[in-house]
């Protein structure tokens, strides 16, 4: 008996020495350079085309022909002007509920709030966004996804997707800084 608990033992010795000697440090990856979307960008046609043929969706302008943009550590602030109205969306960088207003779907009808999540996955941020919009069957609860991120050249892409499809095109679109 004290000879197979010897056995047990010495086996239970062996075994933790042998993971501690395969045991690997941690390995940490080096943080990815998150990049500033500031400026003032323009739609791209030609580049949209392209780039959205090639991920097989639609391409559009997103935030009208043109938008500008302001980002520090703490926010990312989106100004889009519809004509008449400038809208104005800032998204906390941090995870935290952002909360901003959108233009009615219909006239006279208030205007919507859409609460987001804006967050970094790599170089790119990703903003989830939930409101509820007005339709003849009553309110419609409509999620969407925005993806940015800097290509190649320097050029912001926009991915978007969401629910319901007839309220939120799936899309694509690229602009450039102006200079």
């Amino acid at each position: 008996m004290k000879r197979v608990a010897a056995i047990v033992i010495m086996g239970l010795a062996l075994s933790g020495g042998l993971r501690a000697q395969t045991a690997r440090p941690a390995v940490t990856k080096p943080a990815v350079a998150k990049p500033n979307f500031g400026g003032t960008w323009v739609f791209d046609v030609e580049a949209t085309r392209a780039s959205a043929n090639a991920a097989k969706m639609n391409g559009l302008a997103l935030f009208m022909e043109t938008f500008t943009a302001e980002q520090d550590a703490k926010a990312f602030t989106m100004k889009v002007d519809l004509g008449q109205v400038l809208v104005t969306a800032v998204y906390n960088l941090d995870g935290s509920v952002s909360k901003n207003m959108s233009p009615p779907g219909m006239p006279g009808a208030p205007p919507i709030e859409v609460t987001s999540n804006a967050k970094w996955v790599g170089a790119t941020l990703v903003i989830s966004s939930t409101s509820s919009s007005p339709s003849a069957n009553g309110p419609v609860e409509v999620k969407s996804t925005r993806k940015l991120w800097l290509d190649a050249k320097g050029r912001m892409v926009v991915e978007r997707s969401g629910t319901p499809r007839n309220m939120v095109q799936s899309s694509r679109s690229v602009y450039k800084r102006k200079a």
